[in-house]
């Protein structure tokens, strides 16, 4: 007999690395609902559907609506309670059509401070830009505004320090029973994880101690350019309760030529303005941890302070911005993960290398394009392309056959393409390189992304 397999009862909405593989075992631990895997393929479907309407039903599409049930019956061949998980920024634009298919179903919503959901990104290679969060978040609060649709916001820092509490909250909206199984996927390492938030000694003893230090490793370990660039999402950081650093009426002080000097981070006091000049300066302060100041020339020694704060420094490659961090990074972090600003800190004499790009394809595209955009041919050059199979330049840079290049004259290879990533390694390691010393993937955390879906 044919077995009648059910529709999903609520869906999982997330950003990457905000923890939904964590929250997905956990709820599995439940033995009263399970979730299903990623659906990666939600946004193409929605793509097909208005093909469908446009060229075959006249914008008729009750079939094909009915038929994509059928077909997630069919492809999740799920039996009692169960979610879907939809995480991603291009799943977020289609909660709305989801909510369309199954109206009785729950939204869960797992937030992360971005900040932190950007060092897990760039660790894994697992990535979503701050333009990508910015747009998926603005996404979900409009649908859940318009739709009214019944969802439950949980934060990964709150089911990593307060478990119990968080979990019981959980099962209350998707009404079930808590249960201590819920607990033990915190106490393992899920996804990538450096460390579980509970020690499992603790946890068969019933002693619950979270690691809070699981949460804010931004504080100690993000590059100070990655939190700069980051300042684009201060309204959205502020609005989800993480903290910031918002002062009003904070005294600058610059010595030295400080003509035309952008601001980054702040703006004037009681103005949208963010050229400032030298001299004493009050200013506003809009920051999610590092603040700069750009000059337009770089002409002398500067110093500059920020009154009741500290010292701006000089930032590494780039003598004509200067930072401030307000918390100060863990002494000797390695940045082993693929971030151009990282990099910069890693490698301070990363303008006087030969360096080489790996891969020819639309990621180097998309890497150089924003290398541009921020003007740095003027200080960095790469001396090759190399490609396991073109030939010829890429953006007047010689495109060099992987099996004809002598690698030792490169004194680091960027690797561009996350997708074949642990490939390219394995190659370049069996040919003596040394990972993170003679190569290292990169990219910027704002660049445009290729998707091999």
């Amino acid at each position: 007999m044919k077995r009648t397999y059910t529709d999903p009862e609520f869906f999982l909405v997330g950003m990457q690395r905000s923890g939904t593989t964590l929250l997905q075992t956990i709820i599995d631990a439940s033995g009263r609902m399970e979730l299903t895997d990623e659906c990666w393929w939600l946004p193409s479907m929605n793509e097909g559907k208005k093909l469908y309407t446009a060229y075959f039903t006249r914008g008729n599409d009750a079939g094909w609506d009915d038929a994509v049930r059928v077909m997630h019956r069919e492809l999740l061949k799920k039996e009692g309670r169960f979610g879907l998980q939809t995480i991603g920024c291009q799943n977020a634009a289609h909660a709305a059509y989801l909510h369309s298919l199954y109206p009785e179903a729950k939204f869960v919503h797992i937030i992360r401070d971005p900040r932190d959901t950007l060092i897990s990104t760039l660790r894994t290679g697992i990535f979503s830009s701050p333009m990508a969060f910015r747009t998926a978040y603005a996404a979900l609060t409009r649908f859940y505004e318009d739709s009214n649709a019944p969802h439950h916001i949980l934060r990964y820092e709150d089911l990593t320090t307060r478990p119990v509490e968080t979990l019981q909250s959980l099962c209350e909206f998707l009404d079930v029973d808590y249960t201590d199984d819920m607990l033990t996927p915190l106490a393992r390492r899920i996804s990538h994880n450096v460390s579980p938030a509970l020690d499992l000694a603790d946890l068969n003893a019933r002693d619950i101690k979270p690691d809070r230090s699981v949460t804010e490793r931004w504080r100690r370990q993000l590059p100070t350019l990655d939190l700069l660039d980051l300042n684009e999402l201060f309204p959205i950081i502020d609005e989800l309760g993480y903290p910031v650093y918002k002062d009003r009426k904070v005294r600058l002080r610059i010595n030295g030529n400080g003509r035309g000097a952008q601001l980054l981070g702040a703006r004037l006091h009681l103005s949208d303005e963010t050229v400032i000049h030298e001299g004493d300066v009050l200013i506003d302060l809009a920051s999610v941890g590092a603040l700069g100041i750009r000059f337009p020339e770089a002409d002398g020694p500067r110093s500059i302070r920020l009154e009741g704060y500290g010292e701006f420094e000089q930032a590494p490659n780039d003598e004509h911005l200067y930072l401030y961090r307000f918390d100060r990074m863990e002494k000797d972090v390695r940045f082993d993960y693929p971030s151009w600003n990282g990099l910069l800190e890693a490698r301070p004499d990363l303008a006087d290398m030969r360096l080489a790009l790996y891969s020819a394809g639309g990621a180097t595209k998309a890497f150089l394009k924003e290398f541009h955009a921020r003007g740095l041919g003027e200080r960095f050059a790469f001396a090759a392309i190399l490609d396991k199979g073109a030939a010829g330049t890429l953006d007047g840079i010689p495109i060099i056959k992987t099996e004809d290049a002598d690698l030792s004259e490169y004194d680091l290879i960027l690797i561009t393409s996350f997708s074949y990533y642990s490939e390219i390694s394995k190659d370049l390691e069996a040919r003596g390189l040394r990972r993170f010393a003679d190569f290292t993937a990169v990219m910027f955390p704002n660049q445009e992304l290729v998707r091999w879906w």
